[in-house]
């Protein structure tokens, strides 16, 4: 249940880095 929140929150992160 907080795997999810997880994965989302490091998709967001690697696209902010991915910049």
């Amino acid at each position: 249940m907080y795997t999810e929140a997880t994965s989302i929150l490091t998709m967001k992160t690697l696209n902010l880095t991915r910049t």
